[in-house]
């Protein structure tokens, strides 16, 4: 009977499955989140189990705002091959099932057909609306994962997207209209409240030895530039600044967006990302949509890309029972992580006393120091050794850690 139950539960599971790009069991597909705007998901059925739906299901929601899950998220960080098709030495899919959303709608495979009215998302509104219609539809192709613990990984503008959403999957989960068992956020490198890592980029770069006293005091200025059109609700002005001030780093001072030791892409080119998946991906997944050529236009259409969601983290702990991680590493002079640190510190939720009197611990992998951590509760905050704004890839062991401590299953 037991031996009947599980060949009808994996049947049920992998029915819909189909062969992609790589190994293991896969499906996509896509959901018009409004109308003329599509949005493509891409599932990889975990290998760590024969009946996918005991292991959870993971969201990866790639940063930008504009870049691809499916491919930067899937094809270059933690698919289970790279651009290569060689095997990738630790997968997320080896842990648990991987989804992988091209969200905004524009970036990557997922577009807004422009000729017949459809529009981008301009708003974390928007963005979180056009999420939930996304999950409606994924979870109506897919109804055997509304049970399966859920978990929003988050990158970058991602991890300030992640707390957004998950508040709102939470809110219309209470009023009947999503089915899902959201039971944590992870928040890699967060733009959850840009301000404060802006207020210390400056200090970032000097202490880092990348600018002089000279180029801390101009980069300071510029940064205060940004900090008040930000104060004055100037958000569109504000993001246009922090490009300036972005590109003037890294042309001036040879520096790359991912690290203070610029060595955080040495494996993909992420300026070849569209003609590699238009030429080696599509073919495969049956698409005809170029890929990624709407990426400028989701940045350019959003006019909050810098206000702060630290307000939805505040809800998730104050509102809810799910686990928070928040995760940055020393090498990010971008989202930075004392810029990270001091928001967290900062947060108002019934822990928030605790959380700050905790003792901070070391956390090893393998034997390996691999970082510090303070947890408490449901909030725990890591800050991860040579890492960079492509931690990931950067240091897989410690993410490895990370990922056990959040959704409970052992990484190999």
């Amino acid at each position: 009977m037991l031996a009947k139950l599980i060949f009808v539960l994996l049947t049920l599971t992998l029915v819909q499955s189909r062969e992609g790009y790589g190994p293991g069991d896969q499906d996509w597909g896509y959901v018009e989140v409004r109308p003329y705007a599509n949005m493509f998901w891409w599932l990889h059925y975990t290998t760590a189990d024969e009946v996918s739906t005991n292991r959870p299901l993971l969201i990866w929601i790639q940063g930008g705002p504009g870049a691809s899950s499916s491919g930067e998220g899937n094809i270059y960080m933690s698919g289970l091959v790279d651009e290569n098709l060689e095997p990738r030495d630790f997968s997320y899919v080896h842990l648990a099932n991987m989804l992988y959303v091209d969200n905004p709608v524009g970036a990557g495979y997922s577009y807004v057909d422009v000729e017949k009215g459809g529009k981008f998302a301009t708003n974390m509104t928007e963005l979180t609306s056009d999420y939930i219609a996304l999950l409606q539809g994924f979870f109506k192709a897919h109804p055997e994962f509304e049970e399966v613990p859920l978990y929003l990984l988050g990158e970058s503008f991602g991890g300030k997207f992640a707390p957004a959403c998950a508040q709102r999957i939470h809110e219309e989960v209470a009023k009947g209209n999503l089915k899902a068992n959201l039971r944590g956020v992870g928040m890699a490198y967060p733009a959850t409240k840009l301000i404060n890592n802006i207020a210390f980029m400056a200090d970032e770069l000097f202490h880092a030895g990348i600018v002089d006293s000279d180029g801390f005091k101009e980069i300071q200025q510029r940064s205060n530039s940004i900090l008040d059109a930000c104060i004055e609700n100037r958000w569109v002005e504000a993001g246009d600044l922090l490009d300036e001030l972005l590109d003037h780093v890294i042309a001036t001072y040879h520096l790359e967006f991912f690290s203070v030791t610029a060595n955080s892409l040495n494996e993909f080119d992420l300026s070849e990302l569209n003609s590699f998946m238009d030429e080696n991906v599509s073919p495969l997944l049956n698409i005809s949509i170029p890929f990624g050529t709407q990426r400028d236009l989701v940045s350019k259409s959003l006019v909050d890309k810098l206000q702060p969601t630290s307000s939805s983290v505040e809800y998730l702990l104050n509102n809810t029972d799910i686990k928070i991680a928040i995760y940055n590493g020393q090498l990010d002079w971008v989202v930075n992580t004392v810029g990270t640190y001091s928001w967290v510190m900062a947060l108002n939720w019934y822990g928030d006393v605790a959380w700050n009197q905790v003792e901070r611990k070391a956390f090893y992998w393998d034997g390996i120091h691999e970082g510090h951590c303070t947890e408490y509760d449901r909030l725990a905050f890591y800050w991860v050794k040579r890492a960079g704004h492509r931690l990931p890839n950067d240091n897989p062991n410690a993410m490895k850690y990370i990922l056990k401590q959040l959704i409970g299953y052992q990484p190999t």
